[in-house]
């Protein structure tokens, strides 16, 4: 046996409806959040970290266009997409 590749990756879970969709997000994809109160957010997936309390909220981390870094937990996406440049 050889092992030729691993990459790490999220799997984003999307309920509409009836209807689960998956998303499998690697690091280095480009991303368009939506945030709860409707804000939109693009940047490149840097990082995920999970709480290591159950009462914390997990948080992504992405690198914006200007190379500044943006994190947002969770709880607080009510959207997130794959953008295909």
């Amino acid at each position: 046996m050889r092992i030729t590749d691993i990459e790490p990756c999220i799997k984003v879970s999307i309920e509409i409806e009836d209807t689960t969709t998956e998303l499998i997000i690697e690091f280095g994809d480009q991303i368009r959040i939506t945030k709860s109160e409707g804000e939109r957010v693009e940047g490149r997936f840097y990082l995920f970290e999970s709480a290591s309390e159950v009462d914390q909220d997990d948080m992504l981390y992405l690198v914006l266009e200007d190379e500044n870094q943006f994190s947002i937990g969770v709880s607080l996406i009510s959207n997130i997409e794959k953008i295909e440049k």
